[in-house]
């Protein structure tokens, strides 16, 4: 009798583990995937709770504007950098 709630311990251990890795695999992707956009992580230079949450809320709004495609406030920093470079000089 031991040897069958082993198995069945065993076998439920294992279903388990593997449920919770199928929910937990895309959740981690989702923060790798912030992380990486928003470089997040970087917020050294925050001094209050206030400026850490404004901080947060902010990295998150971009992560979502660049998900849902909404580019027109993102292409503005591009817009700068295009129009603020020196143009190339020409040898002639």
């Amino acid at each position: 009798m031991g040897g069958i709630t082993k198995q069945r311990d065993l076998a439920f251990n294992e279903l388990f583990n593997k449920a919770v890795s199928s929910v937990r695999q895309p959740i981690e992707s989702l923060f790798n995937w912030i992380n990486e956009l928003t470089q997040i992580q970087n917020a050294s230079k925050v001094r209050s709770e206030n400026g850490l949450k404004l901080h947060l809320y902010g990295k998150i709004t971009v992560a979502l504007m660049i998900l849902t495609n909404f580019y027109p406030l993102i292409r503005i920093n591009y817009i700068k950098k295009v129009f603020t470079q020196p143009f190339p000089q020409t040898i002639a």
